[in-house]
């Protein structure tokens, strides 16, 4: 979980006579940090996880160690505090390195609104910010809390979901293949029988499953996918059906279709772009569905803090809004 502030710094690779290193650079492209790290994290909280050799420790923005290298696992603070891990356990550390939930777990995701998914056994429940278990580990698998709500599978043998309110109570059940987050239009993605549809809080349809595919609601908007459509075509006198179609659309939260056009793939929106597929390369449309960054990238990742991390070819780096290389690094 990255910072809400609008971001300042991107982590970027460098490559040399084959080898990766990692540093970050700013909005214009300079070097802020150099190269010195096998890996980074972006930075959360004004904290990022680095790589040194096989251990993981936190540096600021100003490139001040203050976490030695010590865990062979670091995530994103978040709340305050980041999940690392030495050896097979997880636990939680401040910002100051202190243990503040001790290394018992063997997975643990970022805390959200107070509460941590963590997984004792293959078993998932939730912790409180002090450790103490809030919801016993039962699950098949626990997100995070997202508006108040925290998706659970009760049993991977039959695919049930459900959701928990903060208190660890069960909301609602459902046979499902896959269950989302509640997004901003408080609606949630779920896969049912291998069609997707979004439910509303009270675990109502509101948009019905109507697609073989869905993103998340960002600024409005969600990505589906159309259902295959079948041509009944003739092959050496044999009457065979090919599939044709499954392009991407956006709807909104009513469930109108808005943007029609139609793409290979489709990400959610981002600052006002969304990073879409045609023809097999990545390029960027706007909310008018039109082409503002031509389709030439192999890929292309949402915008962050005004740029986005793309490859071209040998070429990865960041562009800006206009389709523009800020830094870019030749692997």
């Amino acid at each position: 979980m990255t910072d809400t502030v609008q971001k300042d710094l991107f982590r970027m690779p460098f490559f040399c006579t084959g080898k990766c290193s990692y540093g970050f650079i700013d909005r214009e492209g300079h070097t802020v940090i150099d190269p010195e790290y096998d890996d980074v994290l972006d930075f959360s909280e004004g904290m990022s996880a680095v790589l040194k050799g096989d251990k993981w420790g936190y540096i600021d923005k100003q490139n001040r160690m203050l976490i030695e290298p010590l865990y062979d696992f670091a995530d994103d603070f978040s709340e305050g505090l980041a999940a690392v891990s030495k050896g097979l356990k997880r636990g939680f550390i401040d910002m100051e390195g202190n243990v503040k939930v001790k290394l018992l777990f063997d997975r643990a995701q970022p805390f959200s609104e107070g509460r941590a998914a963590v997984a004792i056994e293959r078993r998932w429940g939730f912790i409180d910010r002090k450790g103490h278990i809030t919801v016993t580990p039962q699950f098949s698998y626990a997100g995070s809390y997202c508006g108040g709500l925290a998706k659970v599978l009760l049993d991977s043998d039959v695919m049930k979901w459900g959701y928990l309110d903060r208190e660890g109570d069960m909301l609602y059940m459902f046979e499902a293949y896959l269950a989302g987050d509640f997004s901003e239009s408080d609606l949630a993605p779920v896969n049912v029988e291998n069609t997707f549809g979004f439910i509303d809080r009270q675990g109502m349809y509101r948009i019905q499953p109507d697609y073989i595919s869905a993103g998340s609601f960002s600024e409005g908007l969600a990505p589906v996918q159309l259902p295959y459509e079948w041509d009944e075509v003739e092959i050496k006198g044999v009457k065979q059906y090919m599939a044709r179609g499954a392009k991407y659309i956006f709807i909104d939260k009513d469930g109108k279709r808005v943007l029609e056009d139609g793409w290979d793939f489709a990400n959610p929106f981002s600052e006002g772009l969304s990073a879409v597929m045609h023809h097999s390369k990545w390029g960027y449309i706007d909310r008018e569905g039109r082409a503002v960054i031509p389709y030439e990238f192999d890929t292309a990742c949402n915008f962050d803090g005004g740029l986005a991390f793309c490859q071209k070819g040998n070429l990865w780096g960041y562009i800006d809004k206009n389709g523009n290389w800020v830094r870019a690094s030749r692997k």
